[in-house]
Formats: C-alpha cells, structure tokens, sequence
C-alpha cells in the first residue's frame, strides 16, 4: 500500500510529500525484493531532499541527499544539492579566514 502512494507523493504539497517521503524511507531502508530498489530510495530521498529545502530545512535537506547517494551514488542531482548546500558556508568560512 505505502509503496504505491510513493508515485502520487510528487503532486502533493510539501508537508504532506515530506511525511509521505519519510515514511515510506522509514519503512523501507534497504532494498528489499523486487522494490524497493536503490533507485527507488535515491529517488524517495532525493525527493524529500527537494521538498524540505522548499520548506527551508536546509540541515535534514542534506541529510536527505546524502541518503540518496547512498542508494545511488552517481545522482548528480543529489551532488549538485549538496554542493550548492556547501557552498555558504564554505563561502563564509573563506570570508572569516581571509580577515583574520
């Protein structure tokens, strides 16, 4: 049942496509057989990812997208999140050293 509401979690608004994302990735951890396969957790956590970064949760974001990669480690939309993710505070961080 959970499994087939993961397709329809995409025309949800956000906080309803947040607990849905998160409980099908609480219910399924790991691949089982036939699914879910690590595709399809990559994309449930790539998903969340999004949609927690819509609702300014930049931290659980993160996590999100670094969950993915762990399904599905060539993601490039889960790298290009974290890299951009990364980017402020290495920015900041930057900043702060260089005025020391």
């Amino acid at each position: 049942m959970l499994l087939k509401l993961a397709s329809g979690a995409r025309s949800l608004p956000a906080f309803h496509a947040i607990r849905v994302y998160r409980r099908l990735l609480e219910a399924f951890p790991a691949p089982g057989d036939p699914e879910p396969t690590h595709a399809q957790l990559a994309e449930w956590s790539e998903a969340l990812g999004r949609r927690l970064l819509a609702e300014d949760q930049q931290d659980a974001a993160l996590e999100a997208f670094r969950r993915a990669l762990k399904h599905e480690p060539g993601n490039v939309a889960a790298l290009r999140r974290i890299a951009d993710l990364g980017l402020p505070a290495t920015a900041s961080r930057r900043r702060s050293l260089c005025s020391r």
